[in-house]
This record gives C-alpha cells, structure tokens and sequence, in this order.
C-alpha cells in the first residue's frame, strides 16, 4: 500500500506497465470530470470507478478525498 499526495505520484512510474497507464491518465484527465460509474482505461486492466456519498457529517462536506485503488495481481500456473 502507498500512502501519498498525488503531487508525488510521479515517483511511482516505472514499477508496472498497468500503474504507468493509471498515472499518465490521472495526470492528464482532470478526475472531477469523470462520469459516475465505470470508465475503461485500457479495458480491464485498468479503469476508473467514480462514487459519489453524501457525507454523513456535513461538517466533512468541504473537504476533498481523493482515494486510489490500484490492485496488482500475477495470475500463477501451478502445475499438479
């Protein structure tokens, strides 16, 4: 797990083909603009889902969250 601010999401490219793809796309698109529900990146292998819930404070209305999950996973061929 990484815990950041996105001004630091830079430092992340190189790991994984699929994560370089969510960055340049995070830093190219303007996140506030996506529609609610899913938008395919590069299909399945990533997209973006968009939520939106009402807060159950309204004191935390006006403070802005922006989560990023990016699950990476190896399928293994496991023979018997």
């Amino acid at each position: 797990m990484v815990y950041d601010t996105l001004e630091n999401l830079s430092q992340y490219t190189g790991m994984f083909d699929h994560l370089d793809t969510a960055i340049e796309f995070i830093q190219n698109h303007d996140l506030n603009d996506l529609p609610l529900g899913k938008t395919e990146i590069d299909g399945e292998n990533v997209f973006v889902n968009v939520i939106r819930c009402p807060p159950r404070d309204v004191r935390l209305k006006h403070i802005p969250i922006t989560w990023i999950c990016i699950l990476i996973y190896a399928e293994r061929n496991c023979a018997k």
